[in-house]
């Protein structure tokens, strides 16, 4: 995706008729914004899915587990699917300075992604040392 708009941006360049930066307000406004904030709701009512079994639930048991076979669930939608394309935006709305109303947009979705992952930004991952220590 990243290559797409880059060449976008770079066509709008070379034509003198076209403006970049309203180009780029075009990519966030109809493209990446949409994607961020629906990806958020998708999030927020996602079903979950069966590791074992493939069954899916639209909310799951209170164990946390599948009624069929008893194995874990996982979630269809990732955190990563639901914020990929917001750091792009965010990137493209401070090279090309797009009016404040986008990026206003843009801060209300990045608050709203740290009210939906509070944790975000820190390393769920253990150091090499720290899972070495640990067992």
């Amino acid at each position: 995706m990243a290559e797409k708009i880059a060449k976008q941006i770079e066509v709008a360049d070379k034509i003198e008729a076209v403006s970049t930066k309203e180009v780029v307000e075009s990519i966030i406004r109809t493209h990446l914004i949409r994607d961020v904030m629906g990806n958020m709701k998708k999030y927020a009512s996602q079903a979950f899915k069966c590791k074992g079994c493939g069954a899916t639930y639209r909310r799951p048991p209170i164990s946390s587990r599948c009624d069929i076979c008893g194995s874990e669930l996982r979630e269809t939608l990732t955190q990563a699917s639901v914020e990929k394309y917001l750091a792009t935006a965010q990137r493209l709305a401070r090279d090309y300075n797009v009016d404040e109303y986008l990026k206003s947009r843009l801060e209300m979705a990045q608050r709203e992604l740290d009210q939906l992952f509070p944790g975000r930004g820190r390393s769920t991952q253990t150091e090499l040392t720290e899972f070495a220590n640990s067992s």
